[in-house]
């Protein structure tokens, strides 16, 4: 596994407000199939992948939607509550959800903290 620091310039994650062109292009970037959506005050809303934006694609939604009107609320995530088991909670998921390639970790007011990648 490999962790990722998160600041609101981060490949990992885009403001609510960003078009799906900008989610998509930062996607290309960081090579995960997804990208964590957040507000202003860096909470975690949702997340949004590589296939939630060719679907809305094809239902004709415009790449100028912004994507918190586009991303999955039913976000998996791991709260980081100081506990020395955070590695082994995020290998859990890894192993549970073989198609997820990265799991946000938010402290317990949701605020998005850092990503944690599978190795690929």
């Amino acid at each position: 596994m490999k962790t990722y620091s998160v600041d609101p310039y981060s490949d990992f994650v885009i403001n609510e407000y960003e078009s799906l062109r900008s989610a998509m292009q930062s996607i290309t970037r960081n090579r995960r199939r997804c990208i964590f959506v957040i507000n202003d005050r860096t909470e975690l809303l949702g997340v949004l992948t590589d296939g939630d934006i060719r679907r809305a694609i094809l239902c004709g939604t415009p790449l100028t939607v912004c994507v918190g009107d586009a991303c999955n609320k039913a976000v998996k995530y791991i709260v980081d509550d100081g506990a020395p088991d955070l590695p082994d909670r995020s290998t859990e998921v890894f192993l549970k959800h073989p198609d997820i390639d990265a799991i946000p970790v938010v402290n317990t007011k949701l605020i998005l903290t850092h990503v944690i990648c599978r190795l690929s």
